[in-house]
């Protein structure tokens, strides 16, 4: 009885990792997909002299990207206008 809950237990979790490299790999290819969808947009933003909060949230309104992951990418353009 031990032996087959434990063996549950272990094809559950083995479902769930493979659900969740799944998941990871769908993210990095949409990152990929903004990145050159939106960075023209990002640049003349930028270039206004927007805030990054009100450009944070129109990626975030356009792509459903969270605001952290949207900061991180206005930052990294913001580096490489420097």
């Amino acid at each position: 009885m031990p032996f087959m809950l434990s063996l549950i237990i272990v094809s559950c979790l083995m479902v769930i990792i493979i659900a969740l490299l799944s998941k990871i790999k769908k993210l990095q290819n949409f990152s990929s997909f903004i990145a050159f969808s939106m960075e023209d947009e990002v640049r003349k933003m930028l270039k206004k002299g927007l805030p990054t909060t009100e450009i944070m949230r129109k990626i975030n309104n356009e792509t459903g990207l969270g605001l952290w992951p949207a900061k991180e990418y206005v930052d990294s353009i913001k580096k490489r206008m420097q």
